[in-house]
């Protein structure tokens, strides 16, 4: 199953929302957290507070929530594989649905049914620091198999089949 990331995560916040938890507001970042005897005090980059009883750093991998907790005992560190989703939307894309497996590395196109491409990789490679558009580009046809043909070592897909749900 495919879905589109922004409906997958409204999935669990309606339902929290239904529950009558607080969610911290969309767009704003972590300036601060207090641990107190009933929960969390978080000040956020617009300088406003909230309390929360439980907070979840699910804040990515340069997690605020996790340096404000931890301060920086805990980095995280590279360990080989990296791995990337994104949605392409319009027409003109050509690239074959299935799943591509070349050296180092795979790539799943799924055509969902209203319009986008769901695109996700996983591949090998040595840390790519952030580069100029065209660079990391580059850089990525180098190391990521495609349906397309631009990858130097492309594949026939192991799977093809009608448009994802």
């Amino acid at each position: 199953m495919v879905l589109y990331r922004p409906e997958l995560a409204g999935v669990p916040a309606d339902a929290a929302r239904r529950e009558g938890v607080n969610l911290l507001p969309l767009g704003l970042t972590v300036t601060a957290l207090a641990n107190g005897p009933s929960g969390v005090e978080m000040t956020f980059t617009d300088g406003g507070k909230a309390h929360y009883g439980l907070v979840v750093g699910a804040d990515g991998i340069r997690s605020t929530v996790r340096r404000h907790v931890f301060g920086e005992r805990y980095q995280p560190r590279y360990v080989g594989g990296m791995s990337l989703r994104w949605m392409v939307h319009g027409d003109g894309l050509d690239l074959q649905q299935g799943f591509h497996f070349g050296p180092g590395g795979g790539l799943v196109v799924a055509h969902l049914k209203n319009g986008p491409t769901h695109i996700s990789s996983g591949f090998t490679t040595e840390p790519i620091e952030y580069q100029d558009r065209a660079q990391g580009v580059a850089r990525l046809r180098s190391i990521i198999p495609t349906a397309s043909g631009t990858s130097s070592a492309p594949t026939a897909p192991i799977w093809t089949g009608s448009p994802a749900p």
